[in-house]
């Protein structure tokens, strides 16, 4: 009986003892594996590490490429809208030099398109010649218009102030004196040339037109105001006469009245 306990004691130490046995040899196996894994974490993990770091220069160069591309990019945006700026200023200068040279050109054609006929005058003038001549009386300026007399009375009787002077001139078929008082001035004609009976010279279109009748002539008279003649036309013997009068103080529409154009129409012959 002690002996069976004995033995199965001796059993039970040997079987304790092998698993204690097995228990460290599974501990130092594991421990031995646990470094091999960390090995291999380290080596898996250190190429991540250097993936990352060779990213990273790629990324900043792919960063740095992209900036510069930008950079490119935006100076040569600045330099076409500095080009354009340029072309456009360069056409706008080109358009106002174009426009400054028509207007200079037309200002020219305009200044030789007018002495052209400053000259043209001047030579119809030149060639033509004054067909009047200037003499010291009446009797002068008939034989030199070539007709049998001509006579204005030394005083009219008019109520113009003094005459203060007398001029005489002529051409063929007219004879003419111009008398001058202190605001007004006459000009009387006498001759066998006057157009459509009008001898006077004067186109004037005036505003009113009337008749008055001198010892049973009947004078043909032309005022802007009614009454007053500015130029008065009457025709005696086949001799056409007319008088122009004209105001010297201001009054543009200056003429003769009734009694002024008789006393002058009597004095004349």
């Amino acid at each position: 009986m002690k002996k069976r306990i004995f033995l199965s004691m001796i059993l039970a130490a040997v079987m304790l003892a092998a698993l204690l046995a097995g228990c460290g040899s599974g501990g130092s196996a594991a421990q031995k594996e646990e470094p091999a894994a960390a090995e291999s974490t380290q080596k898996e993990a250190a190429p991540a590490e250097t993936k990352a770091e060779d990213t990273a220069p790629e990324t900043e160069s792919t960063e740095a490429a992209t900036t510069s591309a930008d950079e490119a990019e935006s100076t040569e945006a600045v330099t076409t809208s500095a080009d354009e700026t340029e072309s456009t200023e360069a056409a706008t200068a080109s358009a106002d030099e174009k426009e400054n040279t028509e207007a200079a050109t037309t200002s020219a054609d305009e200044k030789e398109s007018t002495s052209s006929a400053l000259r043209d005058a001047a030579e119809e003038n030149t060639g033509v010649g004054n067909p009047w001549s200037d003499v010291e009386s009446a009797e002068e300026a008939a034989k030199g218009a070539g007709i049998d007399s001509f006579v204005i009375a030394d005083d009219p009787g008019l109520d113009l102030g003094q005459l203060f002077e007398k001029t005489y001139r002529c051409m063929h078929g007219i004879a003419e004196a111009r008398l001058e008082y202190p605001a007004s001035a006459l000009t009387v004609r006498k001759g066998t040339y006057a157009e459509e009976g009008d001898i006077s010279g004067d186109y004037t279109e005036y505003a009113n037109t009337w008749t008055q009748d001198v010892n049973g002539i009947e004078v043909t008279c032309f005022g802007n105001r009614e009454g007053d003649a500015a130029k008065s036309i009457w025709t005696v013997d086949n001799m056409y006469f007319s008088i122009v009068a004209e105001g010297l103080g201001g009054d543009e529409d200056f003429g003769l009245n009734a009694e002024r154009l008789t006393a002058m129409v009597n004095s004349i012959q």
